[in-house]
């Protein structure tokens, strides 16, 4: 596996919404959990513009997924 996929994705968002919302339960995704480079990139969207980056960070170190979305997501 070398791209991202929308498990990933929603990864990183339900980690987010958990965070914020401390009674939400994670929901418990299956993909490997193996070491990469990785970066989480958040965009702003809106129906009357195109989206605007909100922020991006990452490592080019590799990480394991799981704990480097988490991560990641909450900066």
């Amino acid at each position: 596996m070398s791209e991202c996929t929308n498990e990933h994705c929603f990864y990183a968002f339900d980690t987010l919404y958990c965070h914020l919302n401390p009674r939400a339960k994670p929901i418990p995704l299956d993909f490997p959990d193996t070491k990469y480079p990785l970066f989480v990139t958040w965009n702003i969207r809106s129906s009357s513009s195109p989206p605007r980056l909100r922020g991006c960070i990452g490592s080019f170190q590799p990480l394991d997924l799981k704990e480097g979305l988490q991560e990641y997501a909450l900066i």
